[in-house]
């Protein structure tokens, strides 16, 4: 749990929130993916290092950062 709470600060750019319904649902949904997904190496399959819903799940809360300074 704790890479999945690391993986999801670093996503979002805030602190890791287990109040928050939506990140302590990513958090599990990705633990149990990393889980599943847990050998070393996968051959004939493609997979994804992030399970599909977690970003949605988290984009609401992303600080985007684009280094452009929007004019007022």
């Amino acid at each position: 749990m704790d890479a999945a709470e690391i993986w999801i600060a670093n996503f979002t750019g805030i602190a890791f929130d287990g109040t928050n319904a939506a990140m302590t649902e990513a958090a599990l949904q990705l633990a149990a993916y990393w889980y599943e997904q847990r050998e070393a190496a996968s051959f004939g399959l493609t997979t994804a290092p992030v399970p599909f819903g977690v970003r949605d799940l988290l984009r609401s809360y992303r600080d985007e950062v684009t280094g452009r300074v929007v004019a007022e």
